[in-house]
This record gives C-alpha cells, sequence and structure tokens, in this order.
C-alpha cells in the first residue's frame, strides 16, 4: 500500500511540474540556464553512484 501511495505522489509531482513549466512563459536564456541545471544534477547523481557503489 506504501508503494503504491509514493508511486501516486510521485505521478502527481511530476505532471504539476510538467504543467507548470509548460504554462511558464519566459525568455531562451532561460531554458539555458534550466536545461544546463538538469545536466549538471545528472552529472552529479553520476558521480555519486560511481562513488559510493560496492567495489
Amino acid at each position: 500500500m506504501m508503494v503504491t501511495l509514493g508511486g501516486i505522489g510521485h505521478f502527481v509531482l511530476i505532471v504539476a511540474a510538467l504543467i507548470a513549466l509548460v504554462r511558464h512563459n519566459t525568455e531562451p536564456q532561460k531554458w539555458w540556464k534550466f536545461a544546463g541545471g538538469g545536466v549538471l544534477s545528472i552529472a552529479y547523481f553520476a558521480l555519486i553512484v560511481a562513488f559510493a557503489r560496492p567495489h
């Protein structure tokens, strides 16, 4: 039951974030900052996984 509840919660958050992203009008330069931040966060996560995995 808890896994289902967590999955539904994440789904609602992702959908709400995508709706807010589509409805928000912004300048092209800010989109590059947004995309760059996403790439940096994924790279940081990959670095953590590479160092924290069992050897």
